[in-house]
């Protein structure tokens, strides 16, 4: 689609705001290789026309600043609600001073949008390659995830996934199963959508996530010592197959579960990771509780949740190899939460669950008895990239337990009105919240699925709206006595979810 050089002029429609969080950066294009120029798409979500007359954007550094607004431009700078407005970099085609004079790097950059005040609106960075032809937006326009785009729009809103047939019902991939509002007896069987072959030291998969830089494929690690998080893909035409990992420079005790969410920095996707697992700090409390004598064990000494960066695969030109693309040698941001618990309790945690703005952190208790501990973070939205922060859990609810079931995984419904959660060998169950991703409105497990074809359930995630798959539920398992390949389970929403 053909860039518009002149802005369109925009009508101020009732009441126009100078300063509004609603207008976003919407879609960008680097600097290309053929001399194409760049350009910054802005996208107003509100409902109230917005003058950005005065506001900023800004590169890489203070140096790197366009006001918009110049007189000379006469383009107008009210903007009303669902505008698109693009700003482009300057060049022969549109008068002196109404580009801006800098330019992004198609390897990796940063932007921000900050109000006249100075007040930061928005802002994104990449790390992922940008070539001719493919740009940086969100999907949907003002919402979505930044990601890469094949099919650039300037001015135009971002075109729409396309929808998935399921079930007899076709499913945009901007839907997410919610489970908590459907009837139990809608349920399929989950089917094993793959068996990870060639990841020989994956036998005990522990944690699963969707990437949100890469989709078609899921984050997992093994339920051990092993710093190495490891990239299954679960598209065709290897699904299962390892493509890439992550060897982390730190000293790991028990991995137990792993998220996907952004940043503490809010600026890009992270991968989150909990070195949480203390069973003997579950058989303690559970044989002391029943009056028999405490097992010959060590506690754990610290416990750490860990934000790494996540990096961009190109599931298009690689092949899966033995042990997949070592990412180690990557430079990437990284945060460590290292905690004690209120109170000074030691305990078994396998769920980790991160709210989507990477804000906060959650962690579930695994235990024999009634009823699982949720503990929480404090915000870290504060804390710089290398971070490595002491903190008190506080606890904040505890959930009643599945029937003789403990809980070895869970994940967020991304409205946070609902988290899933798996058991080993009793199924899958969802916790409907009153109030979003407020563990203290907690109802009872409901029942969702069985899982016959899991030997042992230890993670699991709902399939999210940047995925190739329908709506549903991915669950990671360990092996079987005598089966080599640990399966990668899904479980599709019903026609009524």
């Amino acid at each position: 689609m053909a860039l518009r050089s002149l802005l369109a002029m925009a009508v101020a429609v009732g009441k126009v705001h100078t300063s509004s969080s609603d207008v976003r950066i919407n879609e960008l294009s680097p600097t290309s290789d053929s001399g194409g120029v760049a350009w910054v798409e802005l996208y107003h979500a509100g409902e109230t026309a917005v003058n950005v007359a005065g506001w900023r954007l800004v590169g890489r550094s203070e140096e790197e600043t366009f006001v918009l607004g110049t007189p000379l431009c006469q383009q107008s700078t009210v903007m009303r609600p669902q505008q698109h407005m693009v700003v482009q970099q300057q060049n022969q085609g549109i008068p002196t001073g109404c580009g801006f004079r800098f330019g992004f790097d198609q390897k990796g950059g940063h932007v921000a949008l900050l109000d006249a005040a100075g007040k930061t609106m928005d802002a994104t960075e990449w790390d992922i390659p940008l070539g001719d032809g493919s740009t940086w937006g969100r999907q949907p326009d003002g919402s979505g995830k930044f990601q890469r785009v094949e099919l650039p729009t300037p001015g135009e809103a971002n075109a729409d996934p396309p929808a998935i047939q399921t079930n007899g019902r076709a499913y945009g991939t901007g839907q997410v199963c919610k489970f908590s509002s459907l009837d139990v007896e809608s349920f399929n069987v989950p089917e094993v959508a793959a068996e990870v072959s060639n990841a020989l030291r994956l036998d005990e998969m522990s944690g699963l996530a969707p990437s949100i830089v890469t989709p078609g494929v899921l984050w997992v690690h093994e339920d051990d010592d092993d710093a190495i998080l490891y990239a299954l893909s679960s598209s065709f035409p290897f699904p299962g197959r390892l493509v890439g990992e992550i060897t982390l420079d730190v000293k790991a005790e028990d991995l137990e579960d792993i998220a996907t969410a952004k940043c503490p920095d809010g600026l890009t996707e992270c991968i989150w990771v909990a070195d949480t697992g203390d069973n003997c700090a579950r058989d303690t409390i559970s044989e002391t509780y029943r009056g028999r004598r405490a097992p010959n064990c060590s506690l754990r000494r610290s416990s750490v949740v860990w934000a790494i960066q996540e990096p961009q695969l190109h599931l298009k030109t690689a092949r899966p190899m033995l042990f997949g693309a070592s990412l180690e040698d990557e430079e990437r941001k990284m945060w460590a939460f290292q905690f004690t618990l209120e109170g000074g309790e030691k305990l078994d945690f396998e769920s980790l669950l991160v709210k989507p703005d990477g804000s906060q952190f959650f962690l579930i208790e695994r235990t024999r008895l009634c009823c699982p501990a949720v503990f929480a973070s404090p915000n870290v939205t504060a804390s710089a990239p290398g971070t490595v922060l002491s903190m008190e859990l506080s606890l904040i609810a505890e959930l009643s337990n599945p029937p003789d079931a403990q809980l070895s995984g869970a994940d967020f419904h991304p409205d946070g009105m609902e988290f899933i959660a798996s058991t080993p060998r009793e199924g899958v169950y969802v916790y409907r919240l009153q109030e979003p991703f407020d563990f203290s409105t907690a109802g009872l497990p409901l029942f969702v699925t069985w899982a016959p074809a899991a030997p042992q359930l230890e993670g699991i995630a709902y399939v999210r709206p940047f995925e190739d798959r329908p709506p549903g539920l991915w669950m990671a398992s360990e092996s079987d006595v005598g089966r080599v390949a640990p399966p990668l389970t899904f479980l599709a929403c019903p026609a009524d979810g």
